[in-house]
């Protein structure tokens, strides 16, 4: 702690950005809201929703622009944004509070931990949730992260009577792929599209590697029309990719099959169940065709 006040008198706002050799981080402890540990390197760091903000929480209580984060002469401090649902610093609600190496920061259902972390250590957690959380072929978000965010907004429709959509996404004749290419170019096929769902959905989407040559979009606040309408614009954007004229011109192609809550189901592996029966049809229907799951569509898997 002498070390800390003895940096906020020598060097001011700017020093407390770091601590002798450490950087001030906001790592996630609880939630699936935020895309990691951010390390603050501005006098002001704003918390929210909306898109362009320097921290992005995409959960829907948190507000677009909910709290920041200010470096002053005294050290850092937190100051609310006429949030809806309050700003909380070890589980106290606050307008606005000093911030202390190890305080605890609630916004929505995210919780943050502040610390002053070595470059070493940094890195090291950067890279144990990048691992932890991320494909290494593709660089998508992998199964185990989707489930956890499909269950955060299977939560947040029940209480808002909201929809979501789950889409599952299969390439077609991917064997073929590996075996008149070779894998590496069977990779190159699969990193081709996963940057394809990755630049072709919303904000609020999550697009993973499910496993194999399969991929899922997690689409919230997207009814039955609307992920149909966003599985069609995947299915044509991987119809027409460069890849097909290159690579051996092997065509490139995808299946989607859709579910949606609470049309469909109201648990998270119901959801991706009747997500993935309405795949299977769609791969049996002559593949590069999306089909919405209905209760026709378990007759035809049975």
């Amino acid at each position: 702690m002498m070390e800390e006040l003895t940096l906020h008198t020598a060097t001011g706002a700017e020093g407390m950005l770091r601590l002798g050799q450490r950087e001030l981080c906001l790592i996630p402890l609880l939630g699936t809201g935020s895309s990691g540990m951010r390390v603050v390197t501005r006098t002001e760091t704003v918390i929210g929703r909306q898109p362009g903000v320097d921290v992005l929480v995409r959960d829907p209580k948190v507000s677009r622009e909910h709290c920041k984060i200010l470096i002053a002469d005294s050290g850092p401090m937190i100051l609310d944004l006429d949030s809806r649902n309050g700003t909380f610093v070890n589980d106290m609600p606050v307008k606005q509070a000093p911030l202390n190496d190890g305080d605890l920061i609630r916004v929505g259902d995210m919780i943050f931990r502040l610390r002053y972390i070595d470059r070493v250590e940094l890195e090291r957690q950067e890279e144990l949730y990048r691992r932890a959380t991320r494909d290494g072929l593709t660089g998508l978000h992998n199964r185990q992260y989707l489930m956890e965010r499909l269950n955060d907004e299977l939560a947040r429709a029940r209480r808002h009577q909201s929809s979501v959509s789950f889409l599952m996404v299969d390439l077609d004749h991917f064997k073929q792929v590996n075996d008149r290419l070779g894998h590496p170019a069977g990779d190159r096929a699969l990193a081709v599209v996963a940057g394809i769902l990755r630049d072709n959905v919303r904000n609020d989407d999550t697009v993973a590697r499910y496993g194999g040559e399969e991929f899922a979009v997690l689409a919230p606040f997207a009814d039955m029309p609307g992920a149909r309408i966003l599985a069609e614009r995947i299915r044509i954007i991987v119809e027409r990719n460069e890849w097909s004229k290159g690579e051996g011109r092997v065509p490139l192609t995808v299946s989607i099959g859709s579910a949606t809550f609470p049309i469909d189901a109201d648990a998270a592996s119901d959801l991706v169940h009747k997500a993935d029966v309405a795949l299977y049809q769609a791969k049996h229907s002559g593949r590069n065709r999306i089909i919405t799951y209905s209760s026709s569509t378990d007759d035809t898997e049975r």
